[in-house]
């Protein structure tokens, strides 16, 4: 171009060039110059092969991570340049079969498990070891971990991360009430029982998706049986009636107590951390994909702790998902991907990828430098593990995971085990008509506390769920077993008391009745035959209740009886049928739900009085509005129709 302009003006000096001759020249040359100058760029760029890669993330955060990993590579050499495309989970996974028949992404980010297991099975990979040596992969990569991908005697997919679950828990609570983390079941179901006399939840468990209950399987099962008993849960195959058992009787220990905070509500897993830094519950299990959505400034707030086990030796199974990348068999790009393979297994990229993600790197030499407490703690809990196992998810048909995760969610919500069970015998559950889980993100959301052991604490948060979005509130409860467990939740936030008799007006100056009664209700005395009903209780009977009743306080002292307590009206009723008990007091609408198994009993009312709802004295300027708002509700049919469904009419 240089010399052609010089050319040009030595015309023009000697004066044999016009000014518009000149001008049409140098536009020609200029036009020909660019011509030629495109060609040439279009044939380098001709040149490069192009690879395409979809990648599964869930921030804008890991987008930037992934983007500047595959720009260094592309930086790196100038044969092959990587396009990456990025999806969401649901996003990923609704297109891979299209893609692996397709071929158009030459390597796509997939799990291992089962879902690894499938696409092998169709023949619809490359095996990874066919494009990379295998001496290179065992270098680089963790034997466990590798043999995950060993299917069919290759190495059918490239692992480049995996992460732990296990308990996230507040500091600030733990250290209030000087608990350290639990190193077995027991420990841990004594820290739960601790927290919950103080009027803390223990606990609070991701749910508006499934997936997250999941994992309650995994490790039960591989604290009652091992890797069998889970595979054959994961499998849907017959497993031993006797560990199922004790899974069930493991999980119920929580669940009969009331350790979930507001299971009425579905919480997203990122909502459960928000719970955790505010105090409103102490430990929820989670992920190390937590990681990505606790801030930095906020991260002294957070431990970590592995899921305790029954037994105290030191090596167990742990779940831990492994993320992969795999090589569609149908991909016209074979040729070009040794490259980028070779980038992406080595050491110094792969841990920053996996820990820029908020993983754990897969490589053997791997000692932990550069990650925070609660992963150090993960990676050395799973470098001791006796086996790594995927999470189930990853590992059952979606049908089948998803009936058990609807069951976990139903024993949450109704705080007993019979749901789980069923589901995880192959049967059939009822969902319960008494209460359901309110899914969409809940704004402007209240926390009442009430009482366990009557299923009319479910009339009395229909009722006021109903009173309150009228308001434009949604709410939640959280279950406690007595009186000072209760109250030592406005401690945490609590904003008032779901149902109560006025009598509670005596045990606190924090809350404020609301004036109209939510309803009017009978306890009975359930006695096995008809004169034992008619007259008065014998010396020393046995009365079984499965609630704080304060309204019958003076009815104890004239009976004289035996009060027994029982943390579930299940519970009650088998120590009544297995002649445990002399006799029970249920509240109308217990008996109503228990009527079959009540059939052949008898019934004296000892009380009848209206139940009142409280709320907390910092919203002493909502009374007004909530009173009118319940006496309103009471007039419309749906009021008239729950009173109908729960037996007051």
């Amino acid at each position: 171009m240089g010399k052609i302009l010089r050319v040009i003006n030595i015309l023009n000096h000697c004066g044999i060039l016009s000014v518009m001759t000149k001008k049409r020249l140098l536009l020609s040359v200029l036009g020909m110059y660019l011509v030629l100058s495109c060609t040439s760029f279009a044939q380098t760029m001709s040149k490069q092969n192009h690879i395409s890669v979809a990648v599964l993330t869930v921030n804008n955060q890991q987008i930037a991570l992934f983007s500047e990993q595959f720009k260094q590579f592309n930086q790196s050499q100038s044969d092959v340049v990587v396009d990456v495309d990025f999806y969401s989970d649901q996003g990923l996974k609704s297109k891979l079969a299209g893609w692996l028949e397709s071929g158009k992404y030459d390597l796509i980010h997939w799990q291992a498990g089962k879902r690894l297991e499938d696409v092998v099975k169709q023949e619809l990979l490359l095996p990874i070891d066919t494009l990379i040596d295998k001496n290179t992969l065992r270098k680089n990569v963790s034997a466990q971990l590798l043999e995950m991908v060993n299917i069919n005697g290759s190495y059918q997919a490239l692992p480049f991360v995996y992460y732990p679950w296990g308990f996230y828990y507040s500091k600030a609570i733990f250290k209030k009430y000087a608990i350290s983390p639990p190193k077995t079941w027991q420990e841990f179901i004594e820290i739960c029982r601790t927290l919950k006399k103080q009027g803390v939840a223990p606990l609070v468990q991701a749910n508006q998706e499934g997936w997250p209950l999941l994992t309650w399987v995994d490790f039960l099962a591989l604290d009652n049986g091992g890797i069998a008993t889970r595979k054959g849960i994961a499998d849907n195959a017959k497993v031993s009636h006797s560990n199922i058992e004790k899974i069930v009787a493991q999980f119920s220990t929580l669940l009969e107590y009331g350790y979930f905070f507001a299971p009425d509500h579905s919480w997203r897993w990122e909502q459960t951390l928000t719970l955790l830094m505010r105090q409103q519950a102490a430990m929820t299990l989670i992920g190390q994909f937590a990681e990505s959505a606790i801030e930095p400034r906020r991260s002294s707030e957070f431990g970590f702790f592995p899921f305790p086990r029954k037994q105290s030796t030191s090596h167990h199974p742990e779940v831990a998902p492994v993320d992969l990348f795999v090589v569609p068999l149908a991909s016209k790009k074979h040729a070009y991907l040794p490259a980028l393979l070779d980038y992406l297994v080595q050491p110094a990229t792969n841990k920053a990828l996996a820990t820029g993600l908020g993983f754990l790197p897969i490589y053997p030499q791997y000692d932990g430098q550069g990650l925070n407490e609660r992963a150090t703690i993960g990676l050395h809990t799973l470098q001791k593990s006796s086996e790594i196992v995927q999470f189930f998810d990853r590992d059952a048909e979606k049908q089948h995971a998803t009936k058990l995760a609807s069951s976990i969610g139903q024993s949450i919500l109704l705080g007993e085990s019979s749901a789980f069970s069923k589901a995880l015998l192959g049967k059939e559950f009822v969902k319960s008509q008494d209460q359901t889980i309110e899914f969409g993100l809940p704004k402007k959301l209240l926390n009442f506390s009430s009482f366990t052991g009557s299923r009319g604490t479910f009339l009395a948060s229909n009722i006021l769920s109903s009173v309150y979005k009228q308001l434009g509130y949604n709410i939640s409860v959280t279950r406690y077993q007595n009186l000072s467990e209760s109250l030592n939740s406005y401690e945490y936030g609590a904003d008032g008391e779901l149902v109560r008799a006025k009598i509670l007006n005596n045990s606190t100056d924090d809350l404020i009745q609301v004036p109209e009664p939510i309803v009017e209700t009978s306890f009975y005395l359930v006695c096995r035959t008809t004169d034992t009903c008619s007259k008065r209780l014998e010396a020393n009977a046995k009365v079984g209740t499965s609630m704080d009743i304060l309204a019958l306080k003076d009815w104890w002292l004239e009976e004289k009886a035996i009060q027994q307590n029982f943390t579930s009206t299940t519970l009650m009723l088998q120590a009544f049928d297995s002649g445990q008990l002399d006799h029970m007091i249920l509240s109308a609408i217990d008996v109503s739900a228990y009527e079959h198994q009540l059939s052949k009993n008898n019934y004296r009312t000892i009380l009848t009085i209206p139940f009142y709802h409280f709320i907390h004295k910092k919203h002493q300027s909502m009374l007004e509005d909530v009173n009118q708002g319940l006496i309103e509700f009471k007039q419309t049919p749906a009021y008239l129709e729950m009173q109908k469904r729960y037996w007051l009419q």
